[in-house]
């Protein structure tokens, strides 16, 4: 670590980036440290204790900056490395060095949310001693028990809604099934025999939509990794996690949900929740497919007929056709929201011929000068909500520029990421952060909303997994990158480079890196150097011309291919 002195009293290491571990310390007296993720910004005090003639960190620490009260001598400071060392051999880069910055801080942050369990949970003494034990014993494959966890400073759990963007993030960019499997096992291993399962791996909290997430997670899981094995194994689980489920949906078969069961739990909203219900939809249909998946075409059947009937009664008693926008609650035109809105064109519930005018009221309902906000009008003020009414969330404008790339938007998508995701770039972040201030763009630092007294804080965290999601919509829609069968066996290729005149994009897959090149040769027309590995195919699932020697193609079997689009 880099060791610079800040006056007499003073020094500051810099770890170069975002890093988990231990800080040991060679000094007579206690040492006083603080350590944080920026240089200006280090409050929190690292407690240490004595360890023969160091002095080591009693808890596992998160990064960036160490602050120390006197300057110690050289190699008097140490701090031992714990992060994932993994290779990475996902890429992304373009002509544009905004984008390639953007998703170089994504593969920062989701590479820093790679944690080991068996230091998790930061609130420790909010936790019940069977939970500790939990903690501290759980282990996963081959006694691995690194997970990916919401933020590596706070919460230092598996959260199955943080995971969503995770999973898709995490096996683009570094395709480590390990670290995947143990973030599902973990949230198994407290299944109930009745499919019970929490939302996150240490406190486990009830989130009943974060259920219907569990199995578009394990879904998008299969479909990167082709581990049908694992599939095999845990399908009759998946099947009892949806039994549950039947206990909160209706006779109309929609989810009515409590207060705090959302993604948004400090919001009043409950009932018929729009979006949750839409992650039902979903749900249902991830089902369907790994039922397929399997040779279980019955079940499949009745999943489908399930995402279709509750798609229907969503549109229906959702959709505000005037305004072409989602509502919140179904069947309640007190607000809007854009979680509704961007799941619904996510997950085909939107019809495709509302689809441009559902975009363009997203924009102006809920567009901020740093990204989309949830609601409007926002619920009231009670003293809490602010988290959840007034903040930018990123995980969420992610969702929002997906939906802008799915509909064709290229260049609404990019100008959105550059605002949000770039805005954090700006603001000399090297990890996405959970919240930004809307008023500025900043990373916030305000009243503790989770605390019993008034307490100024960084309640949310400066590395956060769902807000890396921008690494791997780059590389799957701009790149054009995709799984068409589970382990990328059929390789979609469709990029959408917009005004960009060169683009490179690296995917891990099972049988090897997808690497693909474009370079512009005229407004119209690209080369493209496509690598696909062995044992897979390619399919071109764009709607332009994809010449190989003059000749149109639609497919191609491994190998190097110089082609033209």
């Amino acid at each position: 670590m880099n060791r610079i002195q800040l006056d007499d009293k003073k020094v500051l290491f810099d770890l170069e980036r975002v890093r988990m571990g231990f800080l040991y310390i060679n000094s007579k007296t206690l040492p006083v440290c603080h350590y944080g993720p920026y240089r200006h910004f280090t409050p929190f005090k690292i407690e240490f204790v004595r360890e023969g003639e160091k002095w080591k960190s009693r808890k596992f620490i998160t990064c960036r900056y160490i602050v120390a009260d006197r300057a110690f001598g050289d190699g008097e400071a140490e701090f031992k490395d714990d992060s994932y060392q993994g290779s990475r051999t996902g890429e992304f880069l373009c002509d544009d060095e905004r984008l390639n910055r953007i998703f170089e801080i994504a593969a920062n942050t989701i590479q820093a949310c790679a944690f080991p369990h068996r230091y998790g949970n930061h609130f420790r003494d909010w936790l019940s001693q069977e939970q500790l034990d939990f903690v501290e014993n759980w282990r996963g494959e081959d006694s691995n028990d690194r997970v990916l966890v919401d933020g590596p400073r706070r919460d230092r759990e598996v959260w199955v809604g943080d995971l969503v963007p995770e999973v898709l993030t995490w096996m683009y960019i570094f395709g480590d099934k390990t670290v995947i499997r143990n973030s599902i096992n973990v949230i198994l291993a407290r299944m109930t025999e009745d499919g019970y399962i929490p939302a996150c791996s240490i406190s486990w909290q009830t989130y009943y939509e974060y259920s219907a997430w569990f199995l578009c997670v394990f879904y998008n899981y299969i479909l990167l990794s082709g581990d049908m094995a694992f599939l095999n194994k845990n399908y009759s689980s998946l099947l009892k996690i949806m039994d549950y489920l039947k206990k909160v949906i209706g006779k109309d078969g929609a989810f009515c949900l409590e207060k705090q069961q959302t993604w948004a739990w400090t919001m009043q909203r409950k009932g018929r929740v729009t979006s949750s219900n839409c992650v039902l939809v979903y749900s249902y249909r991830c089902m369907a497919q790994m039922s397929r998946w399997i040779g279980e075409e019955k079940q499949a059947q009745t999943f489908d007929r399930k995402a279709g009937e509750l798609t229907d009664l969503i549109f229906r008693e959702s959709f505000d056709k005037s305004r072409a926008a989602f509502y919140d609650i179904m069947d309640d035109p007190t607000r809007y929201s854009l979680d509704a809105n961007a799941y619904a064109i996510l997950f085909d519930i939107c019809p495709i011929q509302y689809r441009e005018r559902t975009l363009q009221s997203m924009k102006e309902l809920f567009r901020d000068k740093f990204g989309a906000v949830l609601l409007n009008p926002k619920e009231p003020e009670d003293g809490r909500n602010w988290l959840h009414n007034d903040q930018v969330w990123p995980f969420l404008v992610g969702f929002e520029i997906e939906a802008r790339l799915i509909a064709g938007d290229i260049d609404g998508a990019l100008e959105l990421m550059l605002c949000c995701h770039g805005t954090m770039a700006n603001h000399g972040a090297d990890t996405f952060w959970e919240v930004m201030e809307p008023a500025d763009g900043s990373f916030p630092v305000r009243r503790n909303c989770v605390a019993d007294k008034e307490e100024m804080d960084t309640f949310a965290s400066a590395c956060h997994g769902w807000s890396a999601s921008v690494g791997y919509l780059l590389q799957r829609y701009i790149g054009g990158i995709r799984s068409l069968s589970p382990g990328f066996k059929k390789i979609g290729f469709d990029p959408h480079p917009g005004n960009l005149n060169h683009i490179k994009t690296h995917v891990p897959t099972p049988n090897g890196v997808v690497k693909a090149e474009m370079l512009r040769l005229n407004k119209n027309v690209y080369s493209v150097e496509i690598d696909i590995p062995e044992n897979s195919q390619l399919v071109y699932t764009g709607t332009g011309k994809f010449y190989l020697n003059d000749k149109s193609i639609i497919n191609a079997t491994s190998g190097k291919y110089v082609l033209e689009l």
